[in-house]
């Protein structure tokens, strides 16, 4: 099943009981916008509170999961460019707080899984533990930190 997002910058979609959120900015190494970030904390939350899904997968569209914020966009273009300096990071910190806030909230496994990672690869984030992300060649070891596959 299809999720409209409201923006092109995300899909998401739910089969079998799990979340598929991909971010899809592969222009920008999904750099995350003014639009995106807010339609993945709100799919997070959406995700987490649905009875139908029991897992979430996050990954990135193109070549790359994430390359982090935006620069272009933090730059003086919009309305965050009147803002004065400090007022800018103020408002960053805020906005990356709500969007850390939304995947702590979430009991449910959630996995970051850059594109291209095998399926049965990524480490994953219990219910009450932290978020993780897989790295190519990553297996998790029973003390919980990662290892490389033989």
């Amino acid at each position: 099943m299809e999720i409209d997002t409201g923006t092109t910058e995300l899909l998401c979609s739910v089969r079998d009981g799990v979340a598929l959120i991909t971010l899809n900015r592969p222009e920008a190494r999904n750099a995350m916008s003014d639009r995106l970030t807010p339609a993945l904390r709100t799919q997070i939350k959406e995700r987490g509170d649905d009875p139908e899904v029991g897992a979430i997968l996050i990954t990135g569209a193109g070549t790359a999961f994430c390359s982090g914020g935006d620069v272009k966009g933090m730059g003086g273009r919009g309305p965050r460019g009147q803002m004065g300096f400090d007022e800018r990071v103020t408002d960053l910190r805020q906005r990356r707080a709500a969007l850390t806030g939304a995947l702590v909230a979430v009991r449910k496994p959630t996995i970051g899984s850059p594109p291209g990672q095998p399926s049965s690869a990524p480490a994953t984030r219990g219910s009450g533990s932290r978020a993780t992300t897989a790295s190519p060649g990553c297996s998790p070891a029973p003390s919980g930190r990662c290892g490389r596959a033989s």
